[in-house]
């Protein structure tokens, strides 16, 4: 029911596959395995388990190019921050020439940063977002990415081995490119990518939005730096929910995709596109929405239970979502466990193949029947 439990489960899973890997080349497989995975099926859990193995991988063969290559790529994706993934191949830019892993990881960070600003109008380029960070300076960030992308491209040769589904792409970005230029550009990249420039850069955003000046909001800024990608980015994440059906599992993947965002959001006592969910999917599903955010995001659960009430006393509806929900509040208000079992019992009668539920109900059996016998 939270981030916790996704990457506990995830942990077991990835634990039993990396025992039966003996080389960093069957890890590396592994990797690639999980991508074409995530390419067929994606979703935030196949996202999930693709970087979390990357991850693994990384950390057993720190030193390994594809390694690190395929970590790169892949914790830009998580994070949706290029700096990130840079920062992790500046250390071997060295062997770019020998080993094109670095180059093509490069190129594809590049590439998904062209594909996301034109199919979000540019959005993803306005000075305080993650690209738009180290964009900074250049005259014309969306051309100046397809000419970085072009760059890279020249140190992929063409009997490098990339993904069936990108090899046309890769051949497409071939293409002649002023060198000096791209050099200036990358030198630019640096620059901006350093973690004194974009730290100074959060706090001057944060400062001009709130035009405060004092020390203490520096300090809270500094704390909250993962915040930065702006409003604008999270409402991106969540637009997921205009397109129903939005089932529980939905529901919790995505919240799990902004918890890092909490703090920000707590400004936000309401779904932050709760007005275009209720024009979009209808009042009652927006509502539904609006409670896990409640419950799950900022943790309001008094007034998350108070809601729920609302909601059943006007719609006059079971719905298995609304009753994991209220479970979810009950846990964290420490209501007597034989009323959080009245309540599960209700959302089995719903959902009977819930398992989450059936496990959280034997549990609290337990703890009931230990403390009876005491």
């Amino acid at each position: 029911m939270n981030r916790l439990y996704i990457l506990q489960l995830l942990v077991i899973l990835l634990s039993g596959i990396c025992l039966a890997l003996t080389s960093v080349s069957e890890y590396t497989s592994e990797t690639s395995r999980l991508e074409k995975e995530f390419k067929a099926s994606p979703s935030n859990e196949s996202l999930e388990k693709w970087y979390h193995h990357a991850k693994i991988t990384y950390e057993k063969y720190p030193m390994d190019i594809m390694a690190i290559s395929q970590y790169a790529y892949t914790h830009y994706l998580s994070e949706r921050n290029p700096a990130d993934g840079i920062r992790i191949l500046l250390p071997f830019m060295g062997k770019i020439e020998s080993r094109p892993d670095i180059a093509f990881a490069l190129w594809r960070i590049f590439n998904d940063g062209i594909i996301n600003a034109k199919a979000n109008h540019n959005i993803t380029l306005e000075p305080e977002t993650p690209w738009g960070l180290i964009m900074k300076g250049c005259n014309s960030p969306l051309q100046d990415l397809e000419l970085m992308r072009s760059y890279w491209a020249m140190y992929i040769p063409e009997k490098y081995e990339v993904p069936q589904w990108l090899v046309s792409k890769v051949k497409a970005s071939r293409v002649d490119v002023d060198e000096t230029n791209c050099l200036f550009i990358w030198k630019k990249i640096l620059e901006n990518t350093s973690e004194y420039y974009l730290k100074k850069e959060r706090i001057k955003f944060w400062l001009s939005q709130n035009n405060q000046q004092s020390r203490e909001q520096k300090e809270a800024l500094d704390k909250t730096k993962k915040t930065e990608d702006s409003l604008v980015l999270i409402k991106k994440e969540l637009e997921v929910f205009l397109q129903l059906p939005n089932t529980l599992d939905k529901i919790e993947m995505s919240f799990n995709k902004i918890i890092k965002y909490r703090e920000f959001l707590s400004k936000y006592p309401e779904f932050p596109i709760y007005q275009q969910l209720k024009q979009s999917i209808g009042e009652y599903e927006a509502q539904v929405i609006n409670l896990a955010y409640q419950s799950y995001i900022l943790l309001n659960f008094n007034q998350c239970l108070k809601n729920i009430q609302i909601l059943m006393e006007k719609y006059h509806k079971t719905d298995a979502r609304v009753l994991a929900v209220e479970v979810f509040c009950l846990q964290n208000i420490k209501t007597p466990i034989d009323q959080i079992i009245k309540k599960i019992d209700q959302l089995l009668e719903v959902e009977p193949k819930n398992q989450r539920a059936f496990m959280l109900k034997r549990i609290l059996e337990a703890q009931e029947e230990f403390k009876h016998r005491q």
